[in-house]
């Protein structure tokens, strides 16, 4: 079984509500992680979000991790959410997940929360924004580092809630001892750079001390504008 060291937190930031959710669910089929923002400025994102997770959490809860499982629960949790809505104003949400078991874990993602594995002091995966501006990256027109201060960052192409099901983006990882991965909603990259998560994970043991430092460093830049930021953190202590 998973030995993992696993840290979350979710925090308003200088909003009014947090629109964030945030979820570990752990049983003896593996480890399922989730991070949904709420779209800020649409109406009940915190209800959007939260009904992501509730829809993933009923769906999964005594499966094995499973590709094909993880992108049908994501698309039934927008339809889940389009039921909710008010046509005149309806809800989104973004969403990452990591769904763990002993070997290899499931990576999904719709929006721009993010999802990285590490690996040896180096990024091995990470998950890709929905948005324009990534959009503008793959076609050459803007360099990845360009993302954080572009206009275009929060644009977003994909998200749960639309009348169409979203396109799911999924990976299927494989996991070694002394892995970590982060899930982070984009209030927490837009603070914390790559080479930040790099440096805090070469001067810390655990996901929790790992985790500290880096929402140290959101906190930091605090300002009437800073977004909701929400992330999880896990190491694989052992694998065996």
């Amino acid at each position: 079984m998973l030995n993992l060291s696993i840290s979350y937190y979710s925090a308003k930031g200088c909003r009014i509500n947090n629109e964030d959710s945030v979820s570990i669910m752990e049983s003896n089929k593996g480890v399922l992680a989730i991070v949904a923002d709420g779209l800020g400025g649409h109406a009940d994102g915190e209800v959007a979000s939260n009904q992501a997770v509730t829809t993933l959490n009923r769906l999964l809860q005594s499966t094995k991790p499973d590709e094909d499982q993880l992108i049908g629960a994501i698309q039934q949790a927008s339809r889940d959410i389009l039921s909710l809505s008010d046509p005149a104003c309806p809800m989104h949400t973004t969403i990452a997940t990591l769904w763990l078991g002993e070997y290899s874990a499931v990576a999904a993602n719709v929006g721009d929360s993010r999802i990285y594995q590490f690996r040896n002091g180096k990024i091995v995966f990470q998950s890709l924004d929905h948005s324009v501006a990534q959009m503008a990256v793959l076609v050459g027109e803007m360099d990845q580092s360009e993302i954080r201060t572009s206009k275009d960052r929060n644009r977003l192409i994909r998200v749960l809630g639309d009348h169409a099901l979203p396109k799911v983006d999924s990976e299927v990882l494989t996991i070694l001892e002394g892995d970590r991965f982060l899930l982070c909603s984009d209030g927490f990259w837009e603070a914390v750079t790559e080479t930040d998560m790099l440096t805090a994970m070469a001067c810390t043991d655990t996901a929790q001390k790992w985790l500290e430092v880096m929402r140290n460093i959101v906190e930091k830049t605090n300002n009437s504008a800073q977004d909701n930021h929400t992330a999880i953190a896990l190491v694989i202590n052992n694998t065996m």
